[in-house]
């Protein structure tokens, strides 16, 4: 139970991150700043960096 609430402790403040990014786009950067497939690209990174770190430690214990 330990290990689910760390995921999903570290997921938020990687989405933290990800809306930080977006915010940086939209705010400071003006031309050509359309990303295609955003909110794709931002899961696959958000849930999937800790997830695959996760499954290679979880198990090799």
């Amino acid at each position: 139970m330990k290990l689910v609430r760390y995921y999903f402790v570290l997921v938020s403040l990687m989405w933290n991150g990800v809306e930080a990014h977006n915010m940086y786009r939209m705010l400071v950067v003006v031309y050509n700043s359309h990303v295609s497939h955003f909110i794709l690209i931002s899961n696959c990174i958000a849930w999937g960096c800790y997830y695959i770190y996760y499954q290679k430690n979880y198990f090799t214990l």
